[in-house]
């Protein structure tokens, strides 16, 4: 009797200085080592991190033989990828990663404006039709004048001339350039002509037919946008998926975004006559700022149409869907045949020189987005040649990676080893206790 007694009160204590002593015992062994900010456990799993976080991959396929490659990135990768695009990686076949840097289409957005002073050099009419010419003052002398716009002062009463434009060197010689319509109707008007490219005209010439009302337009001045040509780059259209709800004498026309895009302007086609105010609000009920106020009109002269159904945001957005309400008040609400939207994309440039085939991966919401030294070297890079790469079909990773790159990973640190290190004491102590009970 008391043999026993000495044995359980021996394996008491070795059950009490193993539940208190082994984890002490497991940090001197396994400590939380940090190497450069990041733990021992933290540096393995990112070494995996190509293989067990990623969801999505898709294959960068490379055209000719340049040192650098860029591709725009698709509807797929907006939709599976984080917000901020902060996980996105480009693999090399070592499943290493390989620096780039991001292009915005967003960035490219927020344009500066330089503007030209003009002067009138001649008007004169000929059966009906007048015609001005306009001479551009440089701002800076030995430098070339550049233009993407044209904005003219506009007569007081209400109007609708279709006109043509003209670009000359000399004042002698012309070419001729766009067609487009200046109007004043009520309280819209347009007074400004976009030329569809930059041009580097000294002298433009405006003819507007049908001016039996000797009507005067002054050009007020020449506009250079200089981001237009980069932003039609970076543009692509889709048409979303949309919806309309009647509440009382407003409409509610609902648009869907499931992808993700990131939305610059959404266009209206319409039938009739109306001029209506709206509200534009995201997924979120918050409101939208958009360019040029807050109307929706279309106005049907006898041989034109005057239109104002384009939706233009000031900062793209990504929101799930949006929410334009349009006030009615006692009118019937509009007739809508269709809804298209405009949004921004981003491009990837990366070194190709390395070891192909590359591949993107995306699709982890626990990615910080990269720092990568090619960054600072950015204008250097854009003055050599670049390749222009694509990206193939989407891939899923399968998602037992997933599960093991998150359900088990405590198992990598100090305390996953802790409790090994105690659940093998805990079975060596009962396999000593039924030993000497059996003594």
């Amino acid at each position: 009797m008391r043999r026993r007694r000495q044995i359980r009160k021996v394996s008491i204590n070795l059950l009490l200085l193993s539940c208190l002593g082994l984890n002490g015992l497991g940090a001197v062994i396994l400590p939380p080592v940090k190497t450069s900010g990041v733990s021992v456990a933290e540096a393995v799993s990112s070494k995996a991190d190509s293989s067990d976080q990623w969801r999505f991959t898709k294959a960068i396929e490379p055209s000719g033989d340049a040192a650098y490659q860029d591709f725009f990135l698709d509807e797929e990768v907006y939709q599976h990828a984080n917000t901020n695009l902060s996980d996105l990686r480009i693999e090399d076949s070592r499943r290493q990663f390989v620096p780039y840097f991001r292009e915005s289409g967003e960035a490219e957005q927020k344009e500066q404006n330089i503007s030209y002073k003009t002067e009138l050099t001649l008007k004169f009419n000929k059966n009906l039709e007048t015609t001005f010419d306009y001479r551009v003052i440089p701002n800076e002398e030995n430098r070339d004048i550049q233009g993407s716009r044209l904005e003219f002062g506009l007569p007081g009463e209400a109007f609708l001339k279709h006109v043509q434009i003209y670009g000359g060197y000399d004042g002698n010689t012309w070419e001729p350039l766009v067609k487009g319509d200046l109007y004043r109707a009520g309280e819209f008007a347009q007074s400004g002509i976009d030329l569809g490219s930059n041009y580097k005209f000294t002298y433009y010439r405006l003819v507007v037919p049908n001016n039996a009302e000797k009507l005067e337009f002054g050009l007020m001045k020449l506009i250079h946008k200089t981001a237009t040509v980069n932003v039609q780059d970076f543009t692509r259209q889709r048409d979303p998926v949309y919806e309309m709800k009647q509440d009382g004498q407003k409409t509610q026309l609902i648009i869907r975004n499931d992808n993700r895009l990131k939305v610059s302007l959404i266009r209206l086609e319409t039938t009739g006559n109306f001029s209506r105010t709206y509200t534009l609000y995201d997924d979120s009920g918050r409101e939208l700022g958009t360019v040029g106020g807050s109307k929706l009109y279309r106005l049907d002269f006898k041989d034109s149409r005057i239109a104002g159904t384009d939706i233009i945001l000031q900062e793209p957005t990504t929101a799930l869907y949006f929410t334009i309400v349009i006030e009615n008040r006692d009118d019937a609400p509009i007739s809508l045949q269709g809804v298209h939207m405009e949004y921004l994309v981003d491009k990837l440039v990366f070194p190709a020189d390395g070891e192909g085939p590359f591949r993107l991966v995306y699709g982890n919401s626990g990615a910080v987005a990269p720092q990568y030294d090619i960054v600072s070297f950015k204008s250097h890079i854009e003055g050599e040649k670049i390749g222009t790469a694509r990206l193939g079909p989407e891939n899923a990773l399968p998602e037992v990676s997933a599960i093991s790159s998150t359900g088990w990973r405590w198992l990598t640190g100090a305390l996953g080893f802790n409790a090994v290190i105690i659940i093998v004491s805990l079975l060596l102590i009962l396999v000593l206790i039924r030993k000497l009970n059996r003594k």
